[in-house]
């Protein structure tokens, strides 16, 4: 299927703090939310935690396009959050990254 020109971008990032960090993890993730609501460059942003086990989380992500999302992930913020949240971390950081398709 075609991609559309103008397509939001979406980000899925997966998010596994081992289970002895989980409570640090999990105060890093929910900044890092708060503050991410406040950039104009995300459209939107939410923060699932998994039923069982619940240290794995999903962070899901729109942009309006593909430079909103580039000048997103090279913020200091945005940095600043990746470091922090890296000594927390039981498993490699997982994004998948997409646009939108036509339907």
């Amino acid at each position: 299927m075609p991609v559309k020109s103008d397509a939001n971008i979406h980000s899925i990032v997966l998010v596994d703090p081992m289970p002895d960090q989980q409570a640090q993890g999990t105060n890093v993730l929910v900044n890092f939310v708060r503050e991410a609501r406040q950039d104009e460059t995300v459209r939107a942003i939410t923060l699932i935690r998994q039923t069982d086990p619940g240290n794995h989380y999903v962070i899901d992500m729109t942009f309006a396009h593909q430079s909103a999302y580039y000048r997103f992930i090279q913020s200091p913020y945005v940095r600043g959050f990746r470091v922090a949240l890296f000594e927390h971390l039981g498993s490699p950081w997982d994004e998948r990254v997409g646009s939108d398709i036509i339907l």
